[in-house]
């Protein structure tokens, strides 16, 4: 699949921003979908259709089963099949359809962040954060994941991993206009009992919030305590 594509990465890269592309722009997605998918566009649109519909159920699945039959190794399919799956009792098929999804493309950042969202959901924190950490490296602009990791980290006794910081550092890097990178990294320092240095990235977040006109209330109260703690130490 990957030949001619200029190799596996960018074929895993355009499927993610077709998929992202999905959620605002239904006809551009299946247009970019078609030029990395050659001879393949009835699929994609097969599936972008149950995507753009926001169908739930055994409805949406009719679609993500039909591509699935079409390709075997369709990991958008899977990942798409996972999200559709909501109610009691379906955490487990869910699992093993993301799951496949990673297997099959490990470069697909949406189905690690699916992981992320499903492990949270079950009570697996450590299993979240691992999945919402690979979601960032592979694609550092703000969404669910970052969520996931700050509850994960701020609300568990999770063990945060020794990689997280160089994750979180790049995406910082990466992504200087948003307030998460930030405010996640200061969440990892926090728990570390980097006072000063969660100190700064929540200050940094704060202030790209309070730009944007966003609610800088919590930001506040966390400020005030870790200059406090600072303080106390001096």
């Amino acid at each position: 699949m990957a030949e001619g594509l200029g190799g596996r990465v960018t074929f895993e890269r355009e499927l993610a921003e077709a998929y992202l592309l999905s959620e605002t722009d239904v006809a551009g997605a299946t247009s970019r979908l078609k030029k990395v998918a050659d001879g393949e566009g009835k699929t994609w649109e097969v599936l972008l259709k149950a995507l753009a519909d926001m169908l739930s159920g055994e409805e949406a699945r009719k679609y993500y089963d039909r591509a699935i039959q079409q390709r075997a190794n369709y990991a958008l399919a899977y990942f798409a099949r996972a999200a559709a799956l909501h109610g009691p009792g379906d955490e487990e098929r869910a699992e093993s359809d993301v799951r496949k999804a990673v297997e099959i493309s490990p470069e697909f950042w949406p189905a690690w962040e699916g992981l992320a969202i499903l492990m949270e959901r079950v009570g697996r924190p450590d299993e979240a954060l691992s999945a919402a950490l690979e979601a960032i490296r592979l694609e550092p602009r703000p969404r669910d994941s970052y969520l996931v990791l700050m509850r994960v980290v701020s609300h568990t006794v999770v063990a945060v991993p020794a990689h997280a910081d160089a994750i979180l550092d790049a995406a910082v890097t990466a992504v200087l206009d948003h307030w998460a990178p930030h405010w996640a990294r200061h969440c990892v320092r926090i728990k570390a009992g980097k006072v000063a240095e969660a100190l700064g990235d929540l200050e940094r977040a704060r202030a790209i919030l309070a730009s944007q006109g966003g609610n800088t209330a919590k930001a506040d109260q966390l400020i005030e305590l870790y200059r406090m703690r600072l303080q106390e130490k001096e």
